[in-house]
């Protein structure tokens, strides 16, 4: 059951998250696309890292006080 709900956010979410912000940092030069293919390994790194990034920044922010 873990194993399924890793690899639904691995899929679909982090990799549509890593598809959209290479959209955005490149302004749509470059498309890396996100689903079941090969290629989209890189996306899914990509937005699990900026998830993991925003995730350790909100709990920095947090413990701040």
């Amino acid at each position: 059951m873990i194993e399924f709900i890793i690899e639904i956010l691995f899929f679909s979410l982090f990799g549509w998250f890593g598809h959209t912000i290479v959209k955005i940092m490149t302004f749509g030069k470059i498309r890396l696309e996100y689903g079941d293919s090969s290629g989209s390994v890189i996306t899914e790194w990509i937005g699990f890292g900026i998830f993991l990034m925003i995730t350790i920044l909100i709990f920095f922010l947090m413990n701040i006080s």
